[in-house]
């Protein structure tokens, strides 16, 4: 079960840190109700990160619609908590995994009023802890009431209960509405309407003003034709400070293409010219030319997202993009490393990354397709990724958004070997 963190200006030794207010309805310490479900964890500290589950939904929400994967080997049961693995229900796995990662956003704005930062381990030996998960708790709510070992009901003397770090952020709703947005139709019609709804309170909490309304009447109804004009509006009155940070996410511009006039295609071309020269530059003198890692942090993810990024832009400006970004970025991951020639993607090629930092890390293995943030750098400039020791997380963990990533990314590379051919 999930507690609430306890007082203002806290860090949590994972980084983690509530503000001088903690913005809950729930005091400090008190059990918030309604937060274990959905969610993805990373595979080796088990913190629900909100910032990872927004990318991880968008990363699959992207790859299902762009590349129509209907991949179906799992069966998930969102009210019996079970997953079953090789079982086909004639539902696309990306479709039930977004909708997984759906339910841990809706439910944190449901309990609390708004996205928050995360939910994480109290101590530092629940954080340490090698194996199943499940063992890290007895499942039941911290009641100090009780002794150490005494049970009554469902509540414990014992305090397993995770912290839940509340502090509310412009940043976090944005994300919500980046999230939400995208994956409210043709998911689940059942949940469709909330996450519609939820998405336009909380742009209308951070923008107060007409088009809003706008919007909230769109979400309420079915006016496509004001549900465009809005959106083409809102994308006209954000393009000068997205044209002039085109590096940070600028591809997205293209994506709005389809539903804007020639005037906003040549603008979005000319930022792509000017984006693609400088970009080409920056890699001309790095190693089979993708983004270098020079923080403390490997860096597949930023590689991935290259690939990623290129695709979309090339798909709509073939004649300034080529098609040699995106395959050059899974390559890397795959086996171009200027570390070794072994996979990033654990099982994926002919040499592979087999000891990586997950729950079962004592034990030396893996998990099929996770992906590591691969090679850092120990300045001033020795590279390393160590293949035989999976206790380095900052090189060898699984980050679920990095394996969300690698999702697109292999895509478009096929996609783009495919249009070569």
């Amino acid at each position: 079960m999930l507690g609430g963190k306890g007082t203002p200006d806290t860090q949590q030794f994972d980084g983690y840190v509530l503000g001088p207010n903690i913005d809950c309805p729930f005091p400090g310490g008190q059990h918030i109700p309604g937060l274990n479900v959905g969610g993805w964890h990373d595979a080796g500290d088990f913190d629900v990160r909100t910032q990872s589950q927004y990318a991880v939904i968008q990363d699959l929400a992207l790859a299902y619609k762009e590349f129509d994967l209907k991949w179906d080997q799992l069966t998930e049961e969102e009210k019996a908590r079970a997953v079953e693995m090789h079982r086909p229900e004639d539902v696309p796995d990306l479709v039930q995994q977004v909708k997984h990662g759906i339910l841990q956003v809706l439910a944190q704005i449901g309990a609390i009023g708004h996205p928050i930062s995360g939910i994480i381990e109290s101590t530092l030996r629940q954080y340490t802890h090698l194996g199943d998960g499940a063992w890290k708790t007895d499942g039941r709510i911290y009641s100090e009431k009780l002794g150490p070992y005494q049970v009554d009901g469902n509540f414990s003397g014992i305090p397993d209960d995770r912290w839940a770090f509340t502090t509310k952020t412009a940043g976090l709703r944005y994300g919500a509405v980046t999230s939400l947005s995208p994956a409210a139709d043709g998911w689940d019609n059942g949940l469709a309407p909330e996450r519609r709804q939820t998405a336009a309170s909380l742009w209308d909490e951070k923008h107060a003003h007409p088009t809003t309304t706008q919007f909230q009447s769109f979400n309420r109804t079915s006016g496509a034709a004001v549900a465009e004009e809005w959106k083409a509006a809102l994308v006209l009155e954000m393009l000068p400070s997205v044209l002039q940070r085109f590096g940070m996410g600028g591809w997205t511009t293209v994506r709005a293409l389809p539903y804007m006039n020639a005037a906003y295609k040549g603008q979005i071309e000319v930022a792509v010219r000017a984006f693609v020269a400088q970009l080409d530059g920056e890699l001309a003198g790095i190693r089979f030319g993708v983004p270098p890692r020079r923080g403390g942090w490997g860096g597949s993810a930023a590689v991935a997202d290259l690939g990623v990024r290129m695709y979309f832009l090339h798909k709509a400006f073939p004649q300034v993009v080529g098609t040699d970004y995106t395959p050059r970025a899974v390559n890397d991951t795959l086996d171009t490393d200027p570390v070794s020639s072994r996979s990033n993607a654990s099982y994926v090629g002919t040499s592979s990354k087999v000891q990586a930092y997950r729950y079962n890390r004592a034990e030396n293995t893996f998990i099929p397709v996770g992906v590591i943030p691969g090679h850092t750098v120990v300045k001033p400039h020795f590279t390393e990724c160590i293949d035989d020791f999976g206790f380095l997380w900052f090189e060898s963990e699984y980050v679920i958004d990095d394996a969300s990533k690698w999702i697109p990314a292999a895509n478009a590379a096929d996609s783009i070997v495919k249009e070569i051919r």
